[in-house]
């Protein structure tokens, strides 16, 4: 789902706070049984490295990425569809505060997200089971 546009612009620093949290959450055991609790623990981890983040930052009326951290939108699924992440995704990706986009995952199925989206880039950290691992840069 690239759409052909040509990207520029200085996404260089949203694409290193993308990658430094997915570094901060890799193989850490974060329990969780719902996306709520998976959420708490993720801002746990944030907090305890002194990253300063918005929860459910308000972009519009309808987007609300469940993280901001700087100019990335972080948005955890635990379940849904893969077409309708992608919808909700592109929302976030025409908004002009949001640079870069990270998903972070339960679902391998959709570790395989595009790349960009409406020029923003999406990286994808998926989690097994109850400990954060597997790192994917999509």
């Amino acid at each position: 789902m690239e759409w052909g546009y040509v990207c520029v612009g200085g996404l260089e620093g949203a694409a290193m706070i993308a990658f430094y949290i997915m570094e901060l959450l890799q193989n850490k055991a974060i329990r969780s049984t719902s996306e709520l609790e998976l959420q708490d623990g993720i801002a746990q981890v944030l907090q305890q490295a002194g990253v300063e983040f918005i929860r459910e930052a308000r972009l519009s009326d309808s987007d609300r990425p469940d993280f901001m951290v700087g100019r990335v939108a972080i948005e955890v699924k635990t379940g849904g569809s893969k077409s309708a992440l992608c919808r909700q995704l592109m929302r976030y990706a025409a908004h002009q505060d949001v640079d870069e986009i990270l998903v972070i995952t339960s679902r391998f199925a959709l570790a395989d997200l595009p790349q960009v989206l409406n020029c923003r880039p999406v990286a994808v950290l998926v989690i097994s089971g109850a400990f954060v691992g597997g790192v994917s840069r999509s």
